[in-house]
């Protein structure tokens, strides 16, 4: 069909979470981000998000931190210092809190960790273990303490407990970093005075006027009746400092989870019983009732998301203050305790169980950032939405040098990618569709920077990376050569997180500055899509819990592939029994490979094409073919002329509307052909090993109408939707998917398809249907 050019306001939604360190996978919580590039005009800039586990709040291998103004910027913080050469006067931090349209409920409950300077002077504590390191044969108590089981025993010095849990990954059962606990937490802040005019160090003992008072204030916009927009104050708090002249240092927030001014400021669990008294502007309390508090908030238009934004600023003190930001629901003040390890071990025991319902806290531009951690982690910076594919992004860091080591590799948590600390560039470029490697010996930096120009990440002394790191954002196939693909031209990208797999060092202060172009420049919907040859049927429903339903979770012996599939529990997100229609990010659906309801499909590009295995393990080989209208040449390409009305002399294995010729972008109502070929073959049995190993997010079309049978079925495409395959059956001829969202960044149209009876009375064309 001819296609309509109409913009939709609607783009991407992706839930995707892949991060990894060294040789060890990381299952962050999924995330669900925003529709696309953050593009607040209220407050502009690069969102960077503010932690790995920044959806249930979870302490584990980073937190935030601001410096005293009367600190030093070689400290990590290269703006709050008074004398920074790169700011002047008073620095303010602000951060976003994204309220999503899916949110409903009244309330929002903004949560400081740890929002005082001030150090507990204790060192030796009986832990608690995690469920799972329990069962995994760890002693549910130990004696700790500081300096010989980690951190140091002064208490101007932070200190992190090994619990002994990072055993259970670095070796047998090599479990997934998320899946324990590894610290511990003590303290957090470091205690620092001035020992020269450009210098600071630590004091000979523990000096509270030392101690940096940071102030957080709440806000929001608001639209005037007029149209006018206004920034409105809502509450601030002063986080405490402990001298005995500034505060008297009790509210009790040292090591605990606080919204000041709330009735509840602490959990039920465990409130220590005293009040955390917010200074109020036009409300109280970081409890805010979004139907009362924020009258005329500005809605955006296209999304219909709100903010809240939260600005934090050091007043006071020359010391480091570490803390972290969480907001969501209020309700969970009843069941999860809001001291941190208390904290980290129920979220652990208990997955899911606290979390923010959409709601996302990331700093503009810059994020000032303590490393917890000694090994290669994967780092989320940033959402990056489809309709940035192509354009340039700029990444810089300041500071990063104790501990740190290169090299820095930068990828996407959708597209393939695999760490090896063996390699040179810090991964495995045969196991990886995309990334780039920054400050490897011996090499220029992918953007064309000379070896020696950059500072490195073991070297970069109170000084920024200059210039800036320039990536690519891949996406853009319009110049990709598909006879010979490359990482860099033929990548496709639905969208996704921005991902630094970065070895930052224990206890290291740096910080990260993103910017991008964020022109605010819709994204054309009306091109077509390009596609992977699995249609699912849209009627399709999630599976049930094993043993239960008409469709339940497969049991282990129950795969084909892979040998050590992933388990029911393992998916937090999952809903039992949900129509693919009603899907949210998460839902897990066993396919049966068909033409009924709830079935999928395997699909031929065109009627051109042998419809058999070769051309579809072809078409299943990253990075696909549907756009691809070269000469088809090797395995499944018949010869002669191609499919009349094509306007080709020649056969292509590009997608070609079987309906009509002259139609070569894949759009909703377009109709898709089927495939004589399936899984028992081997050529795409190994495609899908391929795509199940590497954990590859793919675009396949969802149908509603089919006509036909076999080689001459006929399937009309409704929309787009990502997954991921999780597993397959051979003998019983299903896929495993993992459903991470709509997709209408593209093969969207305004008009009604042709019904499905048009189609039966047009000639349908098969060529060498044997396989």
């Amino acid at each position: 069909m001819k296609k309509v050019l109409f913009i939709l306001s609607v783009l991407i939604l992706l839930t995707i979470t892949i991060s990894y360190a060294g040789t060890v996978q990381l299952k962050a919580a999924p995330a669900v981000p925003e529709a696309v590039t953050p593009d607040d005009p209220q407050v502009p800039g690069m969102g960077i998000i503010t932690s790995r586990t920044m959806r249930d709040g979870r302490m584990a291998t980073s937190n935030q931190a601001i410096l005293g103004p009367q600190s030093c910027t070689h400290m990590g913080d290269p703006y709050s210092p008074l004398d920074s050469t790169w700011a002047t006067g008073p620095y303010t931090y602000t951060y976003r809190i994204y309220i999503p349209p899916t949110y409903d409920h009244d309330v929002i409950r903004v949560e400081l960790f740890d929002p005082d300077s001030m150090n507990a002077d204790l060192n030796s504590f009986t832990i608690n273990r995690s469920n799972t390191a329990i069962n995994n044969g760890l002693s549910a108590l130990a004696s700790k303490s500081c300096g010989v089981n980690g951190g140091s025993s002064s208490r101007i010095q932070p200190c992190l407990l090994h619990t002994d849990e990072l055993d259970l990954v670095n070796g047998a059962p090599n479990l997934d970093l998320d899946e324990v606990n590894p610290y511990w937490f003590v303290r957090i802040d470091e205690n620092r005075v001035r020992t020269s005019e450009t210098t600071c160090g630590s004091p000979a003992g523990y000096t509270a006027s030392a101690n940096t008072q940071t102030r957080y204030s709440l806000s929001y916009f608001a639209e005037n009746p007029d149209s006018t927009i206004v920034k409105i104050p809502l509450v601030d708090y002063f986080g405490q400092t402990g001298d005995g002249v500034r505060d008297a240092g009790d509210h009790q927030t040292d090591m605990r989870w606080v919204s000041p001014g709330a009735n509840v400021p602490f959990s039920t669990i465990d409130d220590p019983g005293v009040t955390v008294p917010a200074t109020p502007r036009t409300v109280d309390s970081f409890e805010i009732d979004l139907t009362t508090d924020v009258p005329n908030i500005l809605v955006e238009p296209n999304t219909g998301a709100r903010y809240l934004y939260l600005d934090v600023q050091a007043m006071s003190g020359t010391s480091e203050n570490g803390y972290e930001v969480w907001a969501g629901l209020a309700d969970y003040v009843n069941i999860v305790p809001s001291e941190v390890n208390a904290r980290n071990l129920y979220l652990l025991n208990h997955p899911g169980s606290h979390d923010s319902q959409g709601v996302e806290v990331t700093a503009v531009n810059t994020l000032v950032q303590n490393s917890n951690f000694n090994d290669p982690l994967g780092i989320p910076l940033a959402y990056v939405g489809p309709e940035l594919a192509g354009e340039t992004m700029h990444i810089t860091m300041f500071d990063s040098e104790f501990g740190a080591q290169p090299p820095l590799i930068f990828y996407f948590d959708t597209i393939a990618f695999t760490p090896d600390n063996s390699n040179l560039l810090g991964y495995d470029p045969d196991q990886t569709d995309w990334a780039v490697a920054f400050a490897v010996a011996g090499r220029d930096d992918p953007d064309g920077i000379a070896e020696g120009i950059r500072c490195t990440p073991d070297d970069c002394n109170n000084q920024w990376v200059v210039p800036a790191y320039q990536i690519s954002i891949p996406g853009d196939l319009s110049s990709c050569d598909w006879q010979n693909p490359t990482a860099e031209g033929c990548t496709p990208f639905y969208g996704g997180r921005l991902m630094a797999l970065y070895d930052g060092g224990f206890s290291d202060t740096y910080t990260w500055e993103l910017s991008a172009v964020l022109d605010n420049v819709p994204i054309d919907q009306t091109a077509g899509c390009t596609a992977f040859p699995i249609g699912i049927h849209e009627v399709a429903r999630s599976v049930t819990a094993p043993g239960a339903g008409s469709n339940p979770y497969p049991d282990g012996g129950d795969f084909s592939y892979p040998s050590n599939p992933p388990n029911y529990a393992s998916f937090l997100d999952h809903q039992d029994d949900v129509p693919l229609l009603n899907a949210t990010p998460g839902d897990i659906f066993r396919v049966q490979n068909g033409f009924g309801d709830g079935n999928f499909s395997w699909l031929v590009w065109n009627v051109g094409m042998a419809a058999d295995s070769n051309t579809l393990a072809y078409s299943l080989t990253w990075p696909g073919d549907s756009t691809d209208y070269n000469p088809c040449s090797g395995p499944g390409c018949p010869g002669g002329a191609g499919i009349p009305g094509s306007g080709f002399p020649y056969n292509v294995r590009g997608y070609i509307e079987p309906v009509d010729p002259t139609d070569q972008a894949l759009h909703i109502g377009d109709w898709l052909a089927s495939s004589a070929s399936g899984i028992s073959a081997s050529t795409v049995q190994t495609q899908l090993q391929t795509h199940i190993n590497l954990e590859r997010t793919l675009r396949l079309p969802v149908w509603n109408a089919s006509t036909g049978i076999g080689v001459n079925g006929r399937f009309q495409t409704t929309q787009f939707a990502i997954f991921r395959i999780l597993g397959y059956n051979i003998t019983e001829n299903w896929l495993l998917l993992e459903f991470l969202g709509f997709d209408s960044s593209c093969g969207q149209v305004p008009v009604a398809p042709p019904s499905a009876d048009k189609l039966l009375y047009l000639p349908i064309i098969v060529k060498n249907t044997s396989d």
